[in-house]
């Protein structure tokens, strides 16, 4: 928002059960939600049971409410295929450079 403070949210996530759990909260907290950006590496395995961070387990067209629905545009993810991963640092470099 333009003229007002914001804070820079990046999170680095390899296969984590509880990241969607981890990013929906961080907006229901907030002061200001909508001050915030979120910057997501979510490193996952093929068929992976773990769910995607930030994806809502309903489509928002089903149900807008959702949290990660109605922040969606406060929210960039990459994802990257888990057996090319090299640790948490990288995945924090590329998080930060999608300040």
């Amino acid at each position: 928002v333009t003229g007002l403070e914001t804070i820079y949210v990046s999170v680095a996530s390899y296969r984590d059960p509880e990241c969607q759990l981890t990013v929906e909260d961080m907006f229901l907290r907030a002061e200001h939600p909508e001050r915030m950006r979120v910057a997501i590496i979510d490193q996952r395995a093929e068929n992976d049971s773990v769910p995607p961070c930030a994806v809502p387990e309903k489509p928002c067209m089903e149900d807008p409410s959702q949290v990660l629905c109605r922040f969606q545009h406060l929210i960039d993810r990459f994802e990257v295929p888990a057996f090319l991963s090299v640790g948490p640092v990288f995945a924090r470099h590329l998080a930060n450079r999608m300040y």
